[in-house]
């Protein structure tokens, strides 16, 4: 939002608002809520990242179907909340950028899922209590 010059974007919070019948009167309120749903959806999709290795997605394959889902998601949900246009409405310059923040979350969020099962794999720690 910095590089570009534009304001934090109200979308996402106004759609869990909508769902979730949160309205914050404060603008303070308002900006900590934003952040708290930003951080809750994209925590709630990097689990759904998970679920796509457990399925037995190879990492390739999950990745590219997260990317999927959670973009998809984005263009279905927030027009029919109407909290923002369809993307046929959008600039291409914005729909661009969009795409490539979607890219960007799903892209490092499958690299951090098969770092942490890599490291899950090759480090031999004993819970405490046990082969003593």
């Amino acid at each position: 939002m910095k590089i570009r010059g534009r304001q934090d974007s109200s979308a996402p919070a106004q759609a869990a608002g909508k769902l979730l019948g949160v309205r914050p009167e404060r603008e303070k309120d308002s900006k900590r809520f934003g952040a708290l749903m930003h951080w809750a959806y994209g925590t709630g999709w990097g689990a759904a990242r998970g679920v796509l290795a457990a399925l037995g997605l190879p990492a390739p394959a999950a990745t590219a179907t997260h990317l999927a889902l959670v973009w998809g998601t984005e263009q279905v949900i927030l027009p029919a909340l109407e909290v923002a246009p369809p993307a046929t409405q959008w600039w291409a310059k914005e729909l661009a950028a969009d795409a490539w923040h979607h890219l960007v979350y799903a892209g490092v969020t499958g690299a951090a899922y098969e770092l942490l099962g890599h490291a899950r794999r090759t480090c031999h720690i004993r819970p405490s209590g046990h082969g003593r």
